[in-house]
């Protein structure tokens, strides 16, 4: 039988931990009665088996670079004469045209509505 020894459970390493769910398979006792023999509590005993049945993945190989890219967002300036839309006011109604729109399709347009 094991001999009763208080063990400090904070500072146990993974092997550490290994070693004591074998003990305790092999001791024949249950968890809660292993865990009072050797001073560490069940809760802790349980949270670090079950961390030892499922250890977080490794990757072997390094992460792929991601697919996305850093945007901004375009800092608004105010609009430039030259870039501000084209207006008509006729008596059919407004016609509005987008800044830099030939003017000789202006011209047509109007052409074609006052005709």
């Amino acid at each position: 039988m094991m001999e009763k020894t208080h063990m400090s459970q904070s500072r146990f390493t993974q092997a550490e931990w290994r070693d004591l769910f074998e003990q305790q398979k092999k001791s024949e006792l249950t968890v809660p009665q292993f865990c009072q023999k050797i001073g560490v509590s069940t809760t802790r005993f349980y949270h670090h088996r079950q961390r030892a049945s499922h250890p977080p993945e490794k990757r072997s190989e390094p992460a792929a670079p991601s697919a996305f890219i850093k945007v901004s967002p375009a800092q608004e300036k105010p609009a430039s004469p030259s870039a501000l839309p084209i207006l008509f006011e006729t008596q059919q109604g407004t016609l509005r045209f987008p800044a830099g729109t030939d003017k000789h399709v202006i011209i047509a347009i109007i052409r074609g509505i006052t005709a």
